[in-house]
């Protein structure tokens, strides 16, 4: 058995060092058998490549300590390679520690551990493993926030081609997910504040004022995301190709959300209270694509575009935890978004006379939140655009460019109305002899703003033009002796 090479170059030594090499050791371990790490790039096995050939791993260290008058910061990684016929395993971890000598009490401190591992199992059939566990912790003078999240994710992948010029793929997947975030806020002071007071059969018969001096604040997800995508791509004649996609996810998590006061009743006796709320927040996004390319006409390119999103959004907003939609919990929101669009494009570049461009695009995006209901919108738009270019000679150049776009806004909370903007522009230039040249250019612009409250109305006209020309006064003479 081939010893693992050991590389790296350490700059101090301390007492995390040992902890931090053991944790990701013991990470690259669990990986191999079991599970690796989202977030950490590594070498993916391609589904028509050659078994690789068995290679040393290779593990490496680096640990950097700096510090100056007001900060020091101390960083460490390790990474894990290893290669085995079908089998690719990368993973790595990394720590880093700031403090702030001048303000005690000031700091921070996050680290990550990665890795991915593929397993190349048959002609076009890649399985792969991969996660990340990631902590972040910020501390002042006055509280302390610490963030975890977790991912551990299983894909496979099958590409195949059934006919002459057809490719297809998918990819399944699942993950699974951890979030927990805290945060200590001492008060500084004692508030006054007031809780219900139940009696013996949980009927609450009135509320008791209490003194709090900090509060905790925490929240914990745990949930799955399932995912689906697919992708064909097609060449029937060598003028023509067609892609399309579409790909869709589907999250099932739940969270879990404490604030906890901490405090004293009037009369002196300690009391912790716990202000708690849960909810599920399934979660799904639908996606699709579908692009056309035309080139069967001579000087002529075209190609056209459809594509769609639907996208649903459950989460808590610890801001929003004394508000509730009816059948929902205190603090859960909701956001929809869906949005469809299509684009149509055409080129047409002959050898000897002007070119020619022409850009059609819709879009309509509609988004739709549960309690932020002010910041919900319905949003249509048009464009148009055309451009020209026209260089019979070296010695002469044009080009031409006209922009309409309208864009409707539509369910908003303010600013409903219609926005419609006329771009034009153009220039030109001619050498008239080795020594004379002219040029020109001009632009006109009209935005025009149409609201709901026909008082706002406005018009912009913006127009800009320039005329010039050179002339060279005497042959270029070198000045080199």
């Amino acid at each position: 058995m081939k010893r693992p090479r050991i590389c790296g170059r350490i700059r101090r030594s301390g007492a995390g060092l040992v902890p931090l090499a053991a944790a990701a050791l013991i990470a690259c371990s669990t990986l191999v058998g079991t599970a690796n790490a989202q977030g950490t790039e590594g070498t993916t096995v391609s589904a028509d490549s050659p078994v690789e050939q068995p290679s040393p791993s290779l593990l490496a260290y680096d640990s950097s300590y700096n510090r100056d008058v007001s900060t020091a910061s101390w960083t460490q990684a390790l990474s894990y390679t290893l290669v085995r016929g079908r089998m690719s395993l990368n993973a790595s971890g990394i720590s880093t520690s700031i403090d702030f000598p001048r303000s005690p009490g000031l700091g921070g401190k996050n680290g990550t551990i990665g890795g991915v591992l593929n397993f190349n199992a048959l002609h076009g059939l890649v399985f792969a493993l991969n996660g990340s566990f990631n902590r972040v912790v910020s501390t002042d003078i006055l509280s302390e926030t610490s963030q975890r999240q977790n991912r551990l994710k299983v894909s496979g992948q099958y590409s195949i081609s059934p006919l002459k010029g057809m490719s297809l793929q998918g990819v399944l997947s699942s993950e699974l997910q951890r979030d927990h975030g805290r945060t200590i806020r001492p008060l500084g002071q004692e508030r006054l504040d007031s809780i219900p007071r139940f009696d013996a059969a949980g009927v609450q018969v009135g509320f008791d004022s209490i003194y709090v001096r900090d509060q905790r604040d925490s929240t914990y997800m745990s949930g799955r995301q399932d995912g689906a995508t697919a992708k064909m791509t097609w060449s029937p004649k060598t003028w023509l190709q067609i892609t399309t996609d579409a790909a869709g996810t589907q999250i099932h998590s739940a969270t879990t959300s404490q604030l906890r006061d901490f405090g004293r009743y009037v009369g002196g006796v300690p009391v912790d209270v716990v202000h708690g709320s849960g909810f599920e927040s399934p979660n799904d996004s639908r996606t699709y694509q579908t692009r056309l390319s035309y080139s069967g006409i001579r000087h002529a390119t075209a190609w056209a575009n459809v594509r769609g999103l639907h996208n649903t959004q459950g989460y808590f907003d610890p801001s929003l935890r004394n508000f509730a939609a009816p059948g929902h919990k205190p603090g859960q929101e909701k956001l929809s978004l869906d949005q469809r669009g299509g684009t149509l494009h055409v080129d047409y570049a002959p050898a000897k006379a002007p070119s020619l461009s022409l850009e059609g695009n819709l879009n309509r995006s509609l988004s739709g939140y549960l309690l932020r209901t002010g910041r919900s919108s319905l949003v249509t738009s048009r464009s148009l655009q055309a451009s020209s270019g026209y260089t019979p000679s070296l010695r002469t150049r044009a080009n031409a460019l006209l922009t309409i776009d309208r864009q409707e806004n539509e369910r908003q909370a303010s600013g409903n109305g219609v926005t419609i903007s006329r771009y034009l522009q153009a220039n030109a230039a001619h050498r008239v002899s080795s020594r004379l040249s002219l040029d020109a250019a001009g632009t006109v612009s009209l935005t025009s703003f149409q609201y709901v409250d026909s008082t706002l109305d406005q018009d912009n006209v913006r127009t800009y033009a320039n005329v010039g020309g050179g002339y060279v006064v005497s042959a270029r003479c070198s000045t080199l002796v």
